[in-house]
């Protein structure tokens, strides 16, 4: 349900200022609005636990007044509640950890249950019976592990500090365990298969078969967003994490800001002793097996080294406590391009040309003139003859690194001011250069991209207890981010040759993003019987300062299909006429189109490339978790969100519904059913928003112009020969002043210039979830747990063409008049705009998928948690940006196919095993050398991702090239399925013959023991590269005719159509070193 309020809209908000006086009071009236109309449902807070239940007697009849103390073993903090009327107890807002609870009643034996496991986002239900007794003395309980949570009503996973500190993690990145949780897909992986995408990073990882933008991830309650997408804080140490909880589907109302799932991440704290650890991670090329692109005899060098340590304690003794980290990483990564060694595939005519070359050699019309024209025509075509082309090849082919230098340190802070007042916080500094160079073959070293980041958050919260029924919570968080994306090469120009390599400064950096984000929160949660109500306001502002400099280094694109008379002069092709024509087959290839200085298409910006704005966000919630039966839970909320976005978008304001049930059919915390259903939305990205702004017809910002051969004086070959003649191109990148002096003159309203804008209607994207599952307990510490779930994408944000219409005429195919093998040609509406990418909001997508998990919690020494996921995805979008947009915008409908995300099968199994073997005094050596050894592997099989094919250059008129064949399905071609095999080996030697104290542990991982070739591109342009005889247009006719069903063929050079351009890494070892006290 989604609303347009007027009234709303009058208050006037400019784009780039914020009048807070005026935001504040309408901000206020919603939240109170939404506190007095909306009742809704409660979990545990985002960050913390709850523990609740219900105290009887031996006969099962409520116990009230029952005094319950719940104490932190590593803290001592302690929390006390008091059992109602009808025995219930709760105790909200404990941290993630292990407690011990006493119960105490008149008349009753008291009762003490001790290794009490809490984690977050956990609603933990433990009912306690009493018996009737005189005896002073407690009764001792080991509490049974919580395997099934019998209030949860949203598909969700913990993974624990455990499996933190002992599953193998080569990258050290925080976020690596979520790909052990079942039905979360690796975005990554097929972003890499989707040679369009931006070059702006997602969250990496997805979960109903979204693109990773809209995710939602917090940090101790504060937002860990970039507005892009992205993380904002990518590289925290694992060794500051406790744990965290991944929301999967149709979770509750207080969870906002994300259309697709919430992930809670709780740092460390400091317990009542203090603790220290140092520890190193070094790897280098000799630990690794050689790269399945290396054939040069030698590995590259590559060397990953990451030190941190660790420190907590308490500052006052059950009250005060503090944690601290650092970790930093040197990285050297090792990338292989080859180019000039793949021989006659690339270098050397195609077979079709070499063909005809020999007709006019040998044929029965061969002549001494025709003779002589094929030899100056073999040499024209041949690509070892142009001295500036091989330059750029060889510059940029052989051995190259890619380094990384990153640091985060973070600090947290927990205060207890009694029992009523609990204050945490925490700072962290995280900064970043990263060089993104990627291991494909098409990116040429010049056209890499260095990453910069620094990010400085605070974040604090107060926890106040008015009773045991009413508590509040109030969280302020402030956060300085700096974003840039910098050319590695920043004098050149943007050289695309389709299908081969792309060299130079890339289009769309320098992308600097420098913003200051805000975030004001308060949630007041209130229990009254079985109903424990919850209400909260989330006030977020942006303050952002936004830079691309689109194309300003100019793009040349150069593309084959080409005729072969291109590269002939007038009179040759006076004499190849009739019987000695050019076949239709023999089309240049797009590096000959380079050679000859023919660049089908020409884009360059001039101006301003920047500007400020304000984002502002904010949503209310309330909740009701209602327990009309002991055995049924009912979960009903609704969120209030208002996004207000700087010109030219919308203030949007929507409604999110949320539903959910979890039911006891057998009533004995053994069996759960649990559903859900609700809408969720997420902001604007800041991305789109920048590009809809900075290429707007306005001229106030960039002014882009383009230019096809097809132009006469001001043709593409024109211009390159100019730049040519000026000693630039193609290693120096024209500028104003030179595109002025050869007569383009780059002014607003200036013929055949590029422009964006936003849709008038365009919205928020959001989803609709739902979900249905069963959680079984089979044994002690054995959860089975079954889940179907399906999201609904509706208003995802897609680039459209939006200045052209069909002719009425199909693509003229050389030889096959009327042949509709590339569709409709199309012609401008606007005949002065060249192309118009309106950034709209009308991508949809449909996920459902089972998930079946087998989950052990630790116990006997090992744990394990093995998942299956069947999925099926479809959409009409993969990103936002414009080299995405439909290839025919009248027929959008032919976009509509397998998502670019679509996971059909995954299964993925972790665990950890310690040995049973101890140490100590009276131990022999074999049970010392064998003691404190844990072994923990995770098992990764997936099937590969879509691809498109690619025709490699436009040929129906409007000069965006996701062309594909007419016939050929949206992500028609299949990837290669994914096997990796990773572990993780350490083995701890104690100081002391106790097991306890001061100790050092040896640390041995791997990924991919195997070594199994997990390819993970295609080379997706099938059109252009190479071409033999009876090719179509420069086109193999397997690709225009189908069936569609085409995977990467191993083998083939990286240049040749569907040869494989990059691989997952190889078989790689990591040793690592920690000492801890």
């Amino acid at each position: 349900m989604r609303y347009r309020l007027l009234w709303f809209l009058r208050l006037g908000f400019p784009a780039t200022t914020c009048r807070l006086q005026a935001l504040s009071l309408c901000l206020l009236g919603i939240s109170l609005f939404s506190f007095f109309t909306v009742k809704t449902f409660a979990q545990a807070d985002s960050s913390n636990s709850t523990l609740k239940g219900k105290v009887v007697d031996q006969t099962g009849a409520s116990v009230s007044g029952a005094t319950i103390v719940v104490a932190s073993a590593d803290r001592g903090v302690t929390r006390t509640s008091v059992s109602d009327d009808e025995g219930l107890y709760r105790v909200p807002l404990l941290q993630p950890g292990i407690y011990k609870l006493r119960v105490d009643a008149r008349g009753f034996q008291s009762q003490v249950v001790t290794n009490l496991i809490l984690t977050v986002g956990q609603i933990a239900v433990r009912d306690i019976s009493l018996q009737i007794s005189q005896v002073s003395e407690a009764l001792d309980v080991s509490a049974e592990p919580m395997l099934v949570d019998t209030e949860r009503s949203q598909q969700s996973d913990t993974v624990e500090r455990r499996q933190i500190a002992t599953l193998p993690n080569l990258s050290r990145s925080f976020t690596s365990y979520i790909f052990t949780l079942p039905g979360v897909a690796d975005v990554s992986a097929a972003r890499v298969q989707q040679s369009r995408v931006i070059n702006i990073p997602t969250s990496g990882f997805s979960i109903g078969a979204g693109n990773g933008r809209s995710n939602y991830v917090s940090i101790d309650g504060g937002e860990n967003d970039s507005g892009t997408g992205n993380l904002r804080i990518r590289n925290m140490s694992v060794e500051a994490v406790q744990e965290f909880q991944v929301n999967r589907n149709a979770f509750a109302a207080e969870y906002g800001f994300t259309a697709s799932t919430a992930i809670n991440v709780v740092t460390r704290g400091g317990t009542n002793t203090y603790h220290g650890s140092s520890y190193v991670f070094y790897r280098n090329q000799n630990m690794a097996a050689r790269d399945a692109f290396n054939t040069t005899g030698r590995k590259a060098f590559e060397q990953r080294i990451s030190p941190g340590f660790t420190f907590d304690g308490p500052l006052i003794k059950n009250r005060a406590f503090f944690f601290t980290s650092f970790e930093t990483l040197k990285y050297d990564a090792a990338r292989l391009r080859s180019y000039t060694g793949n021989g006659s595939t690339m270098l050397t005519p195609t077979g079709a040309q070499s063909a005809y070359l020999q007709t006019l050699v040998s044929g029965p019309n061969a002549t001494d003139a025709t003779r002589l024209i094929a030899g100056r025509l073999q040499n024209t075509l041949t690509t070892s003859n142009y001295p500036v082309t091989m330059q750029a090849l060889q510059q940029n082919e052989g051995q190259f690194n890619a380094p990384t230098l990153t640091y985060n340190w973070t600090t947290r802070l927990d205060y207890n001011l009694g029992e009523r007042d609990l204050f945490s916080g925490r700072f962290t500094l995280s900064n970043e250069n990263i060089d993104l160079l990627g291991p494909t073959n098409v990116e040429a070293p010049s056209n890499g991209i260095l990453q910069k980041g620094r990010d400085y958050t605070t974040v604090g919260t107060w926890t106040h207890i008015f009773s045991d029924q009413l508590i509040n919570q109030f969280r302020i968080q402030f956060a300085d981010d700096e974003y840039q994306q910098l050319p590695r090469s920043s004098e050149s120009t943007n050289i695309v040759i389709a299908g081969l390599v792309n060299f130079g400064h890339l289009s769309t950096v320098p992308f600097i993003i420098d913003q200051r984000r805000y975030q004001f929160e308060d949630r007041l949660s209130w229990t009254s019987g079985t109903k424990d109500f919850k209400f909260g306001v989330s006030y977020r502002p942006v303050d952002a300062r936004m830079i691309t400099e689109i194309g300003l280094k100019g793009t040349f694109q150069f593309a084959g299909g080409l005729p072969l008379t291109r590269a002939l002069s007038p009179a040759d092709i006076a004499v190849l006429t009739g019987p000695l024509a050019p076949p239709a087959s023999s089309t240049l290839t797009s590096l000959q189109a380079f050679n000859l200085g023919l660049p089908s298409i020409w884009q360059q910006g001039f101006g301003n490339p920047g500007f400020q704005a304000w984002q502002q966000t904010f949503g209310s919630f309330g909740q009701v978790s209602w327990k009309p039966s002991p055995r049924l839970t009912l979960n009903l909320g609704a969120r209030l969100n208002y996004d207000g976005e700087p010109e030219p978008m919308d203030r949007n304001i929507s409604i999110s519904p949320r539903v959910g049930f979890a039911w006891d059919p057998i009533g004995k915390g053994k069996t759960v059913i649990r559903g859900g259903f609700g809408t969720f939305y997420a902001p604007v990205s800041l991305s789109v928003i920048l590009s809809a702004t900075l290429q707007s017809d306005s001229g106030q910002f960039i002014n882009l112009q383009s230019r096809t051969l097809q132009d006469g004086a001001q043709s593409t070959q024109a211009l390159w020969a100019y730049g040519v003649g000026l000693g630039k191109l193609p290693f120096i990148a024209l500028n104003e002043a030179d595109v002025r002096a050869f007569g383009i003159i780059p002014l607003p309203g200036q013929p055949n210039r590029r422009v964006a804008d936003a849709a008038a209607d365009y919205d928020n994207p959001h989803t609709v979830q739902a979900s249905l599952g069963m959680s079984h307990q089979l044994g002690r510490d054995l959860v089975l747990d079954v889940a179907f779930q399906l999201f609904h994408g509706v208003h995802l944000p897609i680039a459209l063409e939006g200045n052209y219409r069909e002719s009425g005429q199909l693509v003229a195919v050389p030889g096959m008049p009327g042949s509709d093998l590339f569709g409709p040609r199309l012609e401008r509406i606007d005949p002065t705009i060249a192309q118009k990418i309106v950034h709209s909001s009308e991508g949809n997508s449909m996920y459902y998928g089972m998930n079946t998990s087998l989950v052990k919690r630790f116990g006997k020494g090992f744990q394990f948690r093995a998942s299956y996921t069947y999925s099926k995805s479809l959409d009409d979008v993969t990103d936002f940006n414009g080299g995405l947009t439909p290839y025919i915008p009248t027929r959008r409908y032919l976009d509509r196919a397998l998502s670019s995300f679509d996971l059909r099968h995954s299964f993925v199994a972790s665990g950890s095993i310690e040995s049973p073997f101890k140490n100590g005094p009276g131990r022999n050596w074999i049970e010392r050398a064998l003691a404190d050894i844990t072994l923990s592997p995770i098992v990764t099989l997936r099937s590969g991702f879509p691809f498109n094919l690619y025709i490699g250059r436009d040929v129906n008129g409007d000069l965006n090239t996701p062309d594909r064949p007419f016939y050929a399905p949206r992500n028609s071609g299949i990837g290669e399925n994914f096997y990796s095999v990773d572990f993780r080996l350490s083995k701890r030697f104690y100081l002391r013959d106790n097991s306890e104290g001061p100790r050092i542990e040896l640390i041995v991982e791997a990924t991919n023991i195997l070594n199994h070739v997990n390819y993970s591109r295609v080379n997706d342009v099938i059109c252009g590269t190479a071409a033999q005889p009876g090719f179509i247009n420069g086109c193999d006719p397997k690709f225009l005719y189908g069936p569609f069903n085409f995977k990467g063929i191993p083998g083939l050079p990286p240049t040749a159509p569907l040869g494989f351009v990059s691989a997952a890494p190889p078989r790689q070892f990591q040793f690592g070193l920690r000492f801890e006290i």
